[in-house]
């Protein structure tokens, strides 16, 4: 059902529109590509970055968003209801397509990939593989309250706020932490994907001559103020990609 969901929406919205499912999975791509390089061996920290990478985009599927899509596709103004897709991570029944479609994004991504997540590595990392769907563009966090009925996971978006209720949460930090050198793969598969299609190239042409992962962060860091403008046609915030860039490779290489 999700992979069916991801072929039939809007992942991209330039150059007359790419599918939700060409774009997720190309960043699934990417994203192994990045921890080839940075010497990452098939394991439990691969599998959580590739599964999150594979579901980064699942909040695209509210309808609101994608009328944004198809607007910024069709030349038209964007509508008056706009939303972050980060921030419909856990709306609709986006948790439970991404729950009964795990089995469908692990054999998808072997078909594309040729690598084979084991899904015992997720059982008790599922969070880590959410947050790395909601940090994926360096905005917000997974934060988990109780509100009285048990811990649930929210998504915030400001890190010096405190939240009374709060038990326990994930930043983008943490997984750079736990994940180092890959915990931001997410984002670099994004963007390297986004980069290509940008560009109306392939994957072999964005990492032609790329032999490391500091060359990765080299090469979107030229690209950066291009990504910018592509998302800006159909989601208006500032994201200070090369800030974040500069900051997310700083940490790593």
């Amino acid at each position: 059902m999700l992979i069916e969901r991801y072929r039939e929406t809007l992942g991209k919205s330039n150059h007359g529109g790419q599918s939700l499912y060409d774009h997720t999975f190309g960043s699934v791509e990417a994203g192994l590509r990045a921890a080839r390089l940075a010497g990452v061996r098939d394991g439990p920290q691969l599998d959580v970055m590739l599964m999150g990478t594979a579901v980064h985009d699942v909040g695209k599927l509210d309808p609101h968003f994608q009328a944004m899509l198809e607007a910024s596709r069709d030349g038209r103004d964007l509508p008056s209801k706009r939303v972050k897709h980060e921030a419909s991570t856990f709306d609709y029944d986006h948790p439970d397509l991404v729950g009964h479609g795990l089995l469908a994004l692990r054999d998808e991504i072997r078909a594309c990939t040729g690598y084979a997540i084991d899904l015992d590595n997720l059982a008790d990392r599922m969070d880590d593989v959410w947050a790395g769907a909601v940090t994926h563009h360096g905005l917000f966090y997974l934060s988990f309250e109780d509100w009285g009925d048990g811990a649930r996971p929210l998504i915030r978006r400001y890190w010096t706020s405190l939240y009374p209720n709060e038990a326990r949460r994930i930043t983008l930090v943490d997984l750079l932490v736990d994940y180092y050198p890959i915990g931001g793969l997410v984002m670099l598969g994004d963007l390297m994907a986004s980069y290509a299609f940008e560009q109306e190239r392939d994957l072999v042409w964005a990492f032609a001559g790329v032999e490391t992962l500091p060359q990765v962060f080299e090469r979107l860091l030229g690209a950066a103020e291009e990504l910018e403008i592509e998302i800006g046609a159909y989601d208006p915030r500032g994201y200070g990609l090369g800030e974040l860039l500069r900051l997310l490779g700083g940490g790593i290489c």
